[in-house]
């Protein structure tokens, strides 16, 4: 009997999220990492709405692929920002330092619907907004040299 190995599982997972979301239907997804700790946990089930870029608000979680994988991630909105025509969100997950590749519009794929309890929204929406202007400034230099460098 083939099985199928964690990765396929993913991509699979991933393009049935995409077309059920793009459907304008939720999907529910289970949390595969620590990422987003204390607010979600590994196991957690999170319900997904369809979302684009206008309808994700600074603060907000939400699902998108991952550049250059076929492989999804939840992650916080911390800011938008405009390139030109290009629109692209910041984010980072809770528990961690870096911040994420900015990801184009076509790569969100929803925003999550999560109860946050006082405290985790005044200290991911609120307070983690004063330090990020340096790690801003230091991922969008990064994505411009990549961008440039991969055409």
């Amino acid at each position: 009997m083939d099985t199928l190995s964690d990765r396929e599982k993913w991509k699979k997972a991933h393009i049935i999220a995409r077309g059920v979301l793009a459907s304008g239907q939720p999907v529910r997804i289970r949390v595969a990492s620590g990422s987003m700790r204390p607010t979600l946990k590994v196991g957690d089930t999170v319900k997904i709405i369809p979302a684009n870029y206008d309808s994700i608000k600074m603060g907000d979680i939400f699902l998108r692929s991952q550049k250059y994988r076929n492989n999804m991630m939840i992650h916080r909105c911390l800011f938008k920002l405009k390139f030109g025509s290009k629109r692209f969100l910041i984010s980072k997950g809770d528990a961690t330092c870096a911040y994420d590749d900015l990801p184009a519009e076509d790569m969100i794929l929803g925003k999550a619907v999560v109860q946050e309890k006082i405290y985790q929204i005044i200290v991911f929406r609120y307070l983690q907004y004063l330090l990020a202007p340096a790690f801003l400034l230091a991922t969008i230099i990064y994505e411009i040299i990549e961008t440039i460098r991969w055409g």
